[in-house]
């Protein structure tokens, strides 16, 4: 199955993004496709959210963080996006949950963006609202083209 987003301009359906053109065009013409047609957060706060992970990887002097995956999992382990359980024995395992920003609704998103934000702000040295300030700023722009 594949999955694509879409914005409507001009009484049409247009790719939203390069990827989404690519993964379009693998559609063969002439052929009609079933579509389930979901309002979704602006990708642009995904990537965003991508942005601001790697961000702290190239300015973390630290060491500690040495790919996007790391603040990722980081800031999962701050929110307890966790889940436990126990063996045959008793031991409890704490292992990360799996996420996907697209099948979170807006409450869960913010509460990931916010720990972003909380994590990010002092490795980059600004405050979480200088952070969270810039970060709307630069999708209001976004919106804008």
């Amino acid at each position: 199955m594949r999955k694509l987003f879409v914005t409507k301009k001009q009484g049409r359906l247009v790719p939203h993004s390069d990827s989404d053109i690519a993964e379009m065009s693998l559609l063969k013409e002439n052929k009609v496709y079933s579509c389930k047609i979901e309002e979704t957060r602006d990708p642009a706060h995904h990537n965003l959210v991508m942005a601001k992970a790697r961000c702290v990887v190239e300015n973390d002097r630290t060491g500690v963080f040495k790919s996007v995956d790391d603040v990722i999992d980081y800031v999962k382990i701050k929110g307890r996006f966790i889940k436990s359980y126990f063996e045959v024995d008793g031991v409890m395992h704490v292992r990360l949950k799996s996420i996907a920003f697209d099948r979170m609704d807006e409450i869960e998103f913010q509460k990931f963006d916010d720990l972003m934000n909380e994590v990010c702000a002092p490795i980059l040295g600004v405050s979480e609202y200088t952070l969270r300030e810039n970060y709307k700023e630069y999708l209001d722009y976004r919106r804008k083209k």
